[in-house]
C-alpha cells in the first residue's frame, strides 16, 4: 500500500482529485437549494463505501476536468501560439526581450544544431532544454511552475462548465439567483483564462533561462 501512494505526488493529488471534488461540491449545493423541499436523498450507512465512491468520482471529475481544459486551450490558442513555440518571436507578441531570444538562439545552433527559425524548431529547443534540466534543482522549480499551470487550467475548465450550466437553467428557467451564479462564474473563467496564459509564459521562461543557465556552467 504504502508503494502505490508513493507513486502519486502532491501535483497528482491537487489536479487530479480536487478539481473533481468541488465540482462534486458544488453540485450538491445546488441540489440541495433546488431540492430542498424533496426527498432526494442517498442514503448510504456504510461510511467507507461513502468515502470511496466520493474519492472515486473526484478522481474521474477531475481527469475529465483536465482534459476539458485542454480542450479549451486548443480552441482558443492554437498550437504556434503556446509559449514555447513563439519566445522566438521578435515582432512584439514575444514576452522575451530580443536580447535574450538572441541568446537562445546562438545556443541552440551551438549546442544542440538547431536553426531556430519557425515554431517547430523554437519547440524542438525548448523541449531538448526541458529534459536537459529536468534532474536538476532549477528544472523541478520549473516543473513546480508547470504543475500550477496544469492546476489552473483545470480550474478554468471548471469554471467554464459551470457557466454554461447556469446559463442554460437561466435560459430554461429565469432566476435571478441562478444568473449571478452564471456572471460569476463567467467573471472567473476571464480571470483564469488571463492567469493560465501567465502561467505558460513563466514555465516557458523558466524552462530556457535555466537551461540557458545550465549551459553556461558547463562552459
Amino acid at each position: 500500500m504504502e508503494k502505490i501512494f508513493e507513486k502519486f505526488s502532491l501535483y497528482d493529488l491537487v489536479v487530479y482529485f480536487v478539481p473533481g471534488a468541488v465540482s462534486l461540491l458544488i453540485a450538491y449545493l445546488y441540489i440541495c437549494s433546488t431540492f430542498q423541499d424533496t426527498s432526494l436523498t442517498i442514503q448510504i450507512d456504510n461510511a467507507f463505501i461513502l468515502v470511496l465512491l466520493f474519492i472515486v468520482s473526484a478522481y474521474f471529475l477531475s481527469v475529465c476536468i483536465h482534459e476539458t481544459g485542454q480542450i479549451i486551450e486548443t480552441v482558443i490558442r492554437s498550437k504556434k501560439d503556446t509559449p514555447s513555440r513563439r519566445y522566438y518571436l521578435k515582432d512584439g507578441s514575444s514576452f522575451i526581450s530580443n536580447e535574450e531570444i538572441d541568446k537562445y538562439i546562438a545556443h541552440a545552433k551551438e549546442i544542440y544544431n538547431i536553426s531556430i527559425k519557425d515554431s517547430l524548431s523554437a519547440d524542438l529547443y525548448f523541449q531538448r532544454v526541458k529534459t536537459a534540466i529536468q534532474e536538476d534543482e532549477c528544472g523541478k522549480k520549473a516543473e513546480i511552475l508547470n504543475n500550477n499551470y496544469g492546476l489552473c487550467r483545470s480550474f478554468l475548465a471548471l469554471s467554464a462548465i459551470y457557466f454554461i450550466f447556469f446559463t442554460i437553467c437561466t435560459i430554461l428557467q429565469f432566476n435571478s439567483c441562478n444568473l449571478l451564479v452564471a456572471l460569476i462564474f463567467f467573471a472567473i473563467t476571464l480571470l483564469l483564462l488571463r492567469r493560465v496564459q501567465r502561467f505558460a509564459e513563466t514555465y516557458a521562461k523558466a524552462v530556457l533561462r535555466a537551461g540557458l543557465e545550465k549551459i553556461l556552467e558547463v562552459k
